[in-house]
């Protein structure tokens, strides 16, 4: 019966059965899971990992089909070719659905997936082994999920116990998910449900694309520690940013050691530990740094801010946090500290820094923004001056001829009639222009670059469609694009490929509006904005891309004060002390149209009082939406604007320069 239901689910997508096929050479190996057993929370983004084994002789391109029962009309899916004799190990992202309304803290969520062997055009469902496991996959969906993930060998005790020790200053200190098998996902939209992450392995060295993901993740706002001796300093390198470098030295072994704080701005207990075993510490070089701990005037604790992240690096083994015994420690947990060790006062500041309250401030919902540039197109300031032009130079030409036809006084019905043909050219064309709304791509995008060359792109689109059907949405270079409000009563799949293409199968949308919102990331040339000091006040110029450029921008220091400086010819920038803004204003200009009201309310969102300051000075400008590779329709305008955010570095003036 349940083998039933799921062919009915898939014939509605359009999937032909065809007789007579060979002998069964296909199975899933192993099954599909949720990327290293993990729960994945409800309404929220997960990995699925899965693997396929071809025995026959030919390779097969094969697809990968799974839904949530009860929400049929959303299926995902992975596209691939499996090579004969072998076995094709792959992801796919689905969607988990949003509570069901029980009371439970964990809900259980059935996944149903099928594997389809396609010939061409034909497709068809293969048919699964005799006692093989159930096509039906139980998914963990808590509502309240641990937020931590620790990715560490499957050996290694030593690092669980520390994170457990100096979770002791939250409120669950043992809340939190342990990885050790695979590797981590290649996308950034698998980590949605973490906001800590510990790395205690070097294995995630072995995929680029999955540290890429990471990189993203800990770049937008992510909550990163790194246990270096457990890591290596490769590990490290790719989350740093601006001006912090590392280095290694060596590495020593330590009986005997006492932690000291140098800006005595964290608690010390001031006690020489003494170990049996040494633990290990990896003495480094550290600039643009802020320390916690040194030992011996080596760092031992250090933190830094990788864009809107923040990232915790500890050189000193997990033992050197650790000791044996309780010195007031939360009775609660006092069992599960005995087995791993109790937390030194500096283990639990190490569990304050990193675990630290922060508010969560949700993203604008940008595509109900850019609905706003959907519309009639009006006529431009070109097309009028060309009536006019036109007007005058009927006028002059006409009298011209009159006067050597010595015919002058037909002037007086002449330059009416001129006017009125004018007018109604003029109203004709704005009537038609009211009337008629071409399809429309209207983006709105937030972009943060980097100094190393990394550009995160994140925003809304709304597409307006003439026709059934025009709107086509997918993605062509990598990123992650997917509709506010999906479409419902339709059998739509989301696939994704091995050439990093995502696209919707069986979707037909209907004529109107509909609204996406996407994220995606480049990389480039590195860009930031260099300011000096002079006589007037700054004076910059930017690096990296070419952007193209505004009148003025906009500079916003760590302590929210805002700054409008002038871009000159040449694009360099200037800005004197006359160019402050009042607080709450974001433009410098005195008329604002609607355009730049829009913008206006989208600056209150991301910059407003109830958003967090930047941990480091930035200027920020409007321009023309980036090339992304997300394709809605095939033809149509396009509008927009996209919002750039800079990373500023100061240069000190040449010797003898005056400085304001």
């Amino acid at each position: 019966m349940l083998r039933l239901l799921l062919l009915c689910s898939v014939f509605p997508l359009g999937l032909l059965s065809v007789p007579n096929l060979s002998a069964q050479t296909l199975r899933l190996s192993p099954q599909p899971n949720q990327w290293d057993n993990q729960q994945i929370p409800l309404d929220s983004w997960g990995a699925i990992s899965f693997g396929v084994r071809n025995s026959g002789d030919e390779g097969q391109d094969v697809f990968l089909t799974s839904f949530f029962e009860q929400h049929s009309d959303q299926q995902f899916g992975r596209q691939f070719w499996v090579p004969p004799h072998s076995i094709r190990e792959g992801w796919y992202l689905v969607k988990t659905p949003p509570t069901d309304g029980t009371k439970k803290e964990v809900e259980n969520k059935a996944l149903n997936f099928k594997l389809i062997r396609r010939h061409g055009s034909v497709e068809t469902a293969e048919t699964p082994e005799a006692n093989t496991r159930s096509e039906v996959k139980p998914i963990r969906c808590p509502k309240s999920p641990a937020r931590t993930l620790l990715v560490v060998d499957p050996e290694d005790e030593d690092s669980a116990s520390l994170v457990t020790a100096a979770r002791t200053v939250t409120a669950k200190p043992g809340d939190f998910r342990v990885s050790a098998i695979h590797p981590l996902p290649p996308v950034v939209a698998a980590y949605e449900g973490w906001t800590h992450i510990i790395l205690a392995s070097n294995r995630v060295l072995q995929d680029q694309a999955s540290m890429e993901a990471l990189r993203q993740w800990t770049v937008q706002g992510g909550r990163l520690w790194i246990l270096l001796d457990k890591t290596g300093l490769d590990a490290a390198l790719p989350f740093l940013t601006g001006e912090a470098g590392l280095s290694v030295v060596d590495r020593v072994g330590l009986n005997s050691f006492q932690l000291d704080c140098p800006s005595k701005e964290f608690l010390i207990s001031r006690e020489t530990r003494e170990l049996e075993e040494p633990v290990e510490m990896v003495r480094t070089i550290a600039e643009g740094f802020d320390t916690i701990y040194q030992v011996n005037g080596w760092d031992a604790a250090i933190t830094t801010r990788t864009g809107k992240g923040f990232v915790l690096i500890t050189t000193l083994g997990p033992t050197g946090w650790l000791k044996s015994t309780a010195e007031n420690t939360n009775p609660n947990w006092r069992a599960m500290l005995s087995k791993t060790g109790y937390p030194t006062a500096e283990c639990k500041i190490l569990g304050e820094q990193f675990w630290a309250y922060q508010e969560t401030v949700p993203a604008p919902e940008l595509a109900a923004v850019a609905t706003q540039y959907v519309g009639y197109p009006v006529m431009s300031l070109t097309s009028i001056a060309s009536a006019l032009s036109l007007f005058c130079l009927s006028i002059l030409v006409g009298g011209i001829f009159l006067w050597r036809a010595e015919r002058l006084a037909w002037m007086a019905w002449f330059a009416p009639t001129v006017a009125i043909m004018g007018t109604l050219w003029i109203g004709v064309t704005s009537h038609q222009n009211r009337n008629t709304i071409p399809p429309t791509e209207a983006t709105i995008q937030i972009v943060e670059a980097d100094p190393v060359g990394n550009i995160h792109i994140q925003g809304g689109t709304s597409v307006y469609s003439v026709a059934d059907g025009d709107t086509n949405p997918q993605v062509t270079r990598g990123g992650q694009l997917e509709f506010v409000n999906p479409p419902v009563g339709q059998a739509k799949r989301l696939v994704w490929t091995d050439y990093g293409k995502v696209y919707w199968e069986n979707l037909n949308l209907n004529t109107g509006v509909h609204e996406f919102r996407f994220q995606t990331h480049q990389v480039g040339s590195p860009s930031q904005a260099i300011f000096s000091f002079n006589e007037e006040g700054i004076i910059g110029r930017m690096t990296g891309h070419k952007w193209e450029l505004p009148e003025r921008g906009l500079i916003v220091s760590p302590n929210g004060q805002f700054a409008a400086p002038h871009f000159l010819a040449d694009g360099q920038l200037v800005s004197t002390a006359r160019d402050s803004l009042a607080p709450g204003r974001y433009s410098a200009s005195s008329v604002i149209d609607d355009r730049e009201q829009t913008r206006m309310d989208i600056l209150e969102q991301l910059l407003g009082k109830d958003r967090p300051a930047p941990s480091e000075p930035r200027l920020y400008f409007w321009t023309d939406p980036l090339e992304t590779g997300f394709q809605t329709q095939k033809e149509g305008r396009k509008v927009g604007d996209a919002f750039v955010g800079l990373p500023i570095l100061f240069e000190r003036p040449p010797a003898g320069t005056e400085i304001y």
